[in-house]
């Protein structure tokens, strides 16, 4: 976890070794009192991904 100002990026440990990496709000964060190792569920909700490159 890495927490900012306003924003927290958390990344998540998957089984196989793969993660995957949200950013929360800070509030969010506090209310899901997110600790280091503490088991949670991830729910995907976006219908697009985007990437880019230079």
């Amino acid at each position: 976890m890495k927490p900012g100002s306003v924003m927290t990026v958390v990344t998540v440990q998957l089984d196989g070794g793969q993660s995957v990496v949200a950013s929360i709000t800070k509030d969010a964060a506090q209310e899901l009192e997110l600790e280091v190792g503490k088991p949670v569920t991830v729910l995907v909700k976006s219908t697009e991904v985007m990437l880019g490159v230079e």
